[in-house]
C-alpha cells in the first residue's frame, strides 16, 4: 500500500483516474469548479487559490525503486525485479539528486546502487524497454522512504499553511513554514505561498493517511520546475476535453470485477468528436482510431495501447463491458484529446 501511495501513479503503473469535480450536491458544475465559483471559494475552512489555468497531467510519470546494474554513455540500466529491467535515457534536464537530502548528485560517485527513478509513461517495445528519465534519486537507503514526484493540480490555503492536491486528485499534501522547501539548481526563492498549479516537486514523507484522498505532511520538498517543465520528456498535458464529454452526456463508468479503475465505452466517448475515425480490426481484435497526425490502436485484452506506434502502458487491460462494448480508462481519452 505504501508503494502505491508513494508512487501514486504513479505508474502508469499507478496511473490514476481523474474524475470531474463534483459540487456539494453531487452534480457537475458548469464551469468545473466546486460551488460554481471560478475565481476561488471558501468552503470547509479552505480558500481556493485561483490560477490562470487549471493544470492536470494527462499521464503521470512512472516511479519505481530498483538497483542500478549499468551506467554507460548517458544510459542507465535499472533492475526492477528478478527478470525486470528498464533502460533510461538521461536528458540534459534529467534531475539527479541524493535520495535523502535532495541535493544534486552524481551517478559516477554513488555510494550504493539502490535508486528511485521516475520516467516517462511512454516506453519502447524493446526488451528491456527504454524510456526517458525524469528524476533519478541516488543512494536510497534500504529502510528509508523514497521521495515522491508530484505535479500540483490545486492549491488551497488553510490556517496551518498550504494544501496541495496531486496524483489526479488522489492525494493531499500539507505544507507549512516548517517544511524544508528548496529549489533545484537555482537560487530562486521558493516558499509555500509562491507555489503554482503545474509546478513539479519531489516530496519526502513517510506516512499517508488511509483516506481518499490520502493525506500526507512532507518534511522536505524539492522544487524542480514550473508548469510544463517536462514537456520535452514525456507526454504533454492536455485539457480535460473528454471528461467534459463524459459529464455532459452522462456516460456512466464501468468497473471490471475486483477493480476500482473506472472504464468508459470507447465509441460512446469518441463518437462525439467528428474529426476522429473509429473502426474495428477483427484480424487483430483491435479498435483503431485515426485523425490528423494520429493513429491509435487499442488491442482488446492488452494492458497497453499504441499511439503513433509508441506503446503506452495502462493500469488495467482493455476489455468489454456488460453490453459487449470496448471500454478503456480515462488515460486513453486524454491522449486522443491532443
Amino acid at each position: 500500500m505504501k508503494k502505491v501511495l508513494a508512487f501514486a501513479l504513479t505508474a502508469i503503473l499507478a496511473l490514476g483516474v481523474i474524475t470531474p469535480v463534483l459540487a456539494a450536491n453531487g452534480e457537475y458544475p458548469e464551469n468545473g469548479y466546486e460551488n460554481g465559483y471560478e475565481n476561488g471559494y471558501e468552503a470547509n475552512g479552505y480558500d481556493y487559490l485561483a490560477t490562470e489555468k487549471d493544470y492536470v497531467p494527462a499521464l503521470l510519470p512512472v516511479g519505481r525503486v530498483g538497483e542500478i546494474t549499468e551506467y554507460y554513455e548517458g544510459r542507465l540500466t535499472v533492475q526492477l525485479g528478478e527478470d525486470d529491467y528498464i533502460i533510461l535515457n538521461l536528458q540534459d534536464n534529467t534531475v539527479i539528486v541524493d535520495a535523502e537530502t535532495g541535493l544534486p548528485a552524481s551517478i559516477e560517485s554513488r555510494e550504493n546502487n539502490r535508486v528511485k527513478i521516475y520516467h516517462s509513461p511512454v516506453t519502447t517495445m524493446s526488451l528491456p524497454p527504454q524510456s526517458n528519465a525524469l528524476v533519478v534519486a541516488l543512494d536510497l537507503p534500504e529502510y528509508t522512504f523514497a521521495p515522491n514526484l508530484h505535479i500540483i493540480e490545486e492549491i488551497y490555503t488553510t490556517e496551518e499553511g498550504i494544501r496541495l492536491t496531486v496524483d489526479n486528485g488522489g492525494l493531499h499534501l500539507f505544507l507549512n513554514e516548517e517544511v524544508d522547501l528548496f529549489p533545484h539548481l537555482t537560487r530562486q526563492l521558493v516558499l509555500p505561498e509562491t507555489l503554482q498549479v503545474g509546478d513539479t516537486l519531489l516530496f519526502w514523507y513517510d506516512i499517508v493517511a488511509m483516506s481518499f484522498p490520502g493525506q500526507a505532511h512532507p518534511s522536505r520538498a524539492l522544487w524542480i520546475s514550473s508548469a510544463n517543465g517536462y514537456e520535452n520528456n514525456y507526454i504533454a498535458v492536455y485539457p480535460l476535453t473528454f471528461e467534459s464529454v463524459i459529464a455532459q452526456y452522462e456516460i456512466a463508468p464501468w468497473f471490471a470485477p475486483g477493480s476500482d479503475v473506472a472504464l468508459f465505452p470507447v465509441y460512446d466517448v469518441l463518437s462525439t468528436n467528428h474529426s476522429l475515425n473509429i473502426s474495428w480490426n477483427e484480424a487483430t481484435r483491435s479498435a483503431v482510431i485515426t485523425g490528423e497526425n494520429l493513429n491509435i490502436v487499442l488491442p482488446l485484452g492488452a494492458s497497453h495501447f499504441y499511439i503513433n506506434g509508441v506503446e503506452v502502458v495502462l493500469p488495467v487491460p482493455l476489455t468489454v463491458n456488460a453490453a459487449e462494448r470496448m471500454v478503456a480508462p480515462i488515460d486513453v481519452f486524454r491522449l486522443i484529446a491532443a
